[in-house]
This record gives C-alpha cells, structure tokens and sequence, in this order.
C-alpha cells in the first residue's frame, strides 16, 4: 500500500475512534442524582418543591410523582420513562426528546380512578436506552373506616 493510502486509513481510523468515544462518553455522561416518588411536585416557582415523599401509597391517593434530577445531558439524549407494575407490566412507557433546559424531571402515575394492582411498583429512567435509575414504591389497598 502507498504511503498516501495508509496515511489516509491512519487519518479515518483515529475519526472513527475519535467518534466512538464521543458518542460512548454522551450516553455514559447522564447520571442521576436524585429519583424519589412523592405526592405532589409544585412546578410553579424555577426551583421546584417536592410534597410528601415518600415510598408507600394507597389505592385511593390522586396519583405517584418520580421527581429526578439529573446532570451531564445534551440535547442530542433520548429520555425513556417506564412506570413497572408487580407482575412486570409496562403501566406507561413514554420516549422524550429532551430539551435539557434546566436539571430536574417529573412522570406522574394517575392513581385516581383506576384500579392499578398493588405491590411493589419501580419507576426507570434510561438515557438512550440504557437503564440509568429505578426508584421503588409499594402500592397498598386502602382501609375502608368503618363508623
């Protein structure tokens, strides 16, 4: 081979690695810091407030709220939430292009009006399709107060 052809794949070689790393390190990059499940998040001030965290719920409470915060994402980031019921189930999965406009996220998982199986749940995050947390809750039936 000429030394201009080996010059040449030498050149293209170090792009390809030089790609590869890149493209490894923005996915490897986003970690979570925070992933709890609370009551209620207000989203109405630039620093958010979570509200009653905890990791129990009941049956007739509104609704679960994952609250995460996050650093080292970019736009070019593919954002997966999936909400796992006892038996495995995928309740809701949702696929976000992110924005990455500020450092926290909320899901919620409507409680109200459905009859969602209850045990222990998982709420994951994956970051182009690789899982990079879980938070846990139990859902618990409600007691019924006899009077």
């Amino acid at each position: 081979m000429s030394r201009k052809k080996t010059a040449y794949a030498f050149v293209v070689l170090l792009f390809l690695t030089f790609l590869s790393l890149t493209i490894h390190e923005s996915s490897a990059a986003v970690t979570v810091t925070k992933h709890i499940t609370c009551a209620d998040v207000d989203t109405s001030t630039d620093t958010w407030k979570t509200i009653d965290c905890r990791d129990t719920f009941l049956t007739d409470d509104q609704k679960v709220v994952a609250y995460f915060e996050y650093e080292g994402a970019n736009p070019s980031h593919k954002l997966k939430t999936v909400w796992i019921a006892p038996d495995g189930t995928n309740v809701d999965a949702r696929v976000s292009d992110i924005q990455w406009t500020g450092v926290t996220g909320v899901r919620t998982l409507t409680l109200e009006g459905t009859e969602l199986p209850v045990g222990f749940w998982k709420m994951e995050i994956y970051v182009d399709n690789s899982l990079i947390s879980t938070a846990k809750f139990t859902l618990q039936p409600s007691l019924d107060l006899v009077s």
